[in-house]
Order: structure tokens, then C-alpha cells, then sequence
């Protein structure tokens, strides 16, 4: 499955990366309503969002868990073999009680800014974090998607997020980060009906994408992430070709390894396939330095390639024209 390889790819409202080199049809998926029926008049306004949680919430929780009933012991020398240790339940459940400093994390979770608006009927919840452009560099700000995966949340964009927003001298761009919620996860609303996967997310994020503005953007994903882009770019194919440039970052301790044989016949304008010597399945939150430089250095090529075309569309304006003849 490819939800286990991290994944950047180049995205504007349409793009396609064909599975096999032949024509294929790309499927309409339409814009399912997943909401509760309250919600179908539900405002397109993008609302700031911060996470405050009662402390009754934290005292009742706390309350709670000191109530809990005893629980079984492990079987004997089986360590996880049938399942959580139960030992170690108790260690994880006792710091939560007495350790675990909610004030401290909810901070650092409203360290970001937080939106949440409302598409296909469910309350979105994401980070918008713009960069901070010195007056005296001309950058190019370049809207980013990242999106994580399973079991996991933003959270996991906490240390990356600074490094892709902050301007580097060696790069003439600088990012302006998007990272959503899923449904489902965190703050984002839960479908009420089956039926939504990582292709219907991606119209949701594309979506999302749109409501702030940007009909051209790069996107990386991880685990269901990269599912959920691959979607995005696959899907959308009415604006721009299909040979679009992809990467792929290549983590030592990944839960599944996949040639770059395998990577080309699905994504067939890779363009950079990096190995990089430290780091898992969670690359943001692992090895958010590896990650982000990664990104960079994709995007740069891409941006390369992009100036070039361009340039070869523009006529050389400095060449004169050749006088016709005199006879």
C-alpha cells in the first residue's frame, strides 16, 4: 500500500499522474454532502478557531481515571504478544493522571494560527501559517498542503511547520503552510454516513484549498496522507498535464520500503528519490530538519523546471528582427 511512503507532488487544480502510460479516464467523484442535516445552511466562512478546554473537563477526567476499575494482569512472559500489556497500561494511564500537564499542551497546540470552516457539510479544522517575508528579499510565497495520516494529527507538524515557513538564503521561496485535520480527526468533524476514504477526502481538501484562495499548490502527505494527494493529483486532471513532477523521501526505519522501479510506474515524472539516513514512518515529527530540506530541495527543482518552460514560451524580445531584402 502506498499510504506508508512519504510523498510530495507538485499540485494545481488539476493534475493527473497516470498509473500506466495508456489513456485512462479519470473518475468524477461528486461533492458529497457527509454532514448532519444541520448543517446543510451551514456558513462558507473561514472561522478562527482556539483550543479551550474547560478545566471541570481536566477535573472530570482526572476524577475518572483515579475511579477506574482494576485492571487483569498480562499473561506470564508474553509481553505484548496478546495485545497491550496491561502493566504498562497502568504507567500510561497514572502519568496521564497526575504527570500529564494539559495547560503546557494546549499552548503548544495554539501556538499556530487555527481556522475551522465548514465543506461538504463538515467543520474542517486546520493550521494557516504564513510566512514572515523580510522587506528587503523577493521571495516567492508558495502555498503548501501537508497532511498527516494514521494515528495521528497535526500534532505531528508542531517542530516542521517554522522550518518551511522561515525564509532561507539559499532559496528565492519560502512556504505558506496549510495542514488540515481529517475528518474525523481532532477538531474536524466525523462524517455521519460510510463512504468516506482518502479519495473523497481529497476533494474535500482540493476544496479547502479553493475556499483559501489557491487553485495552484504543492502537497505532501504521509501514511493516509499520501494516499489522500495522490488522490488530489490523480483526480483533478482538467487544468494542467499530466506529466507532473513528484518526489519521494525514502526513511531508513519505514514500516514498508518501495523501490524506486515501483515509485516510477506510478508517478511518472519523479524527479528526486531521496534515501535519508535517519527517521520512520512519522518523518515530520522524527526528523522535521530531513523532511523539510527534502521539500525544499523538490520544490526548487520544480520551480527550475517551471522558470524554464516559461522562458521558452516567451519570444527572445532583445533579437532584432532581420530586414527583408532590397532588390
Amino acid at each position: 500500500m502506498w499510504k506508508t511512503t512519504t510523498v510530495l507532488l507538485v499540485l494545481a487544480i488539476g493534475i493527473a499522474i497516470l498509473l500506466n502510460q495508456d489513456d485512462r479516464d479519470v473518475p468524477n467523484l461528486p461533492e458529497t454532502f457527509w454532514g448532519p442535516e444541520r448543517n446543510r445552511e451551514a456558513s462558507e466562512e473561514i472561522r478562527s478557531f482556539v483550543i479551550e478546554v474547560p478545566k471541570s473537563v481536566i477535573d472530570d477526567l482526572k476524577d475518572r481515571l483515579a475511579k477506574k476499575k482494576e485492571l487483569v494482569p498480562p499473561l506470564e512472559n508474553t509481553a505484548w504478544t496478546y495485545g497491550t500489556s496491561t502493566t504498562y497500561l497502568e504507567n500510561v494511564l497514572e502519568h496521564w493522571r497526575t504527570k500529564y500537564n494539559w495547560t503546557e499542551r494546549q499552548a503548544l497546540l495554539n501556538k499556530y494560527p487555527q481556522y475551522v470552516t465548514n465543506i461538504q457539510g463538515l467543520d474542517i479544522h486546520f493550521y494557516h501559517v504564513k510566512p514572515h517575508v523580510p522587506s528587503d528579499r523577493n521571495l516567492k510565497v508558495v502555498p503548501l498542503l501537508i497532511v498527516h495520516g494514521w494515528p495521528g494529527s497535526v500534532v505531528e507538524f508542531q517542530k516542521i511547520i517554522p522550518m518551511l515557513t522561515t525564509p532561507r538564503p539559499d532559496r528565492d521561496f519560502v512556504f505558506e503552510v496549510i495542514a488540515p485535520s481529517l475528518p474525523g480527526y481532532g477538531f474536524s468533524q466525523a462524517a455521519v454516513r460510510p463512504g468516506l476514504g482518502p479519495a473523497e477526502m481529497s476533494v474535500i481538501f482540493k476544496n479547502l484549498m479553493l475556499r483559501l484562495g489557491f487553485n495552484k499548490f504543492y502537497v505532501q502527505g504521509g501514511d493516509w496522507g499520501s494516499l489522500i494527494v495522490t488522490h488530489i493529483s490523480s483526480l483533478f486532471s482538467d487544468k494542467l498535464p499530466v506529466n507532473v513532477p513528484s518526489a519521494c523521501a525514502a526513511f531508513p526505519h519505514e514500516i514498508l520500503y518501495h523501490s524506486e522501479v515501483l515509485l516510477r510506474y506510478k508517478y511518472t515524472n519523479l524527479i528526486q528519490h531521496n534515501h535519508l539516513p535517519r527517521g520512520g514512518h512519522f518523518a515530520a515529527m522524527e526528523e522535521p530538519s530531513l523532511l523539510a530540506n527534502d521539500i525544499f530541495e523538490f520544490v526548487s527543482k520544480t520551480e527550475d523546471i517551471r522558470k524554464k518552460a516559461e522562458n521558452k514560451d516567451i519570444p527572445n524580445r532583445t533579437e532584432k528582427v532581420k530586414e527583408p531584402s532590397k532588390t
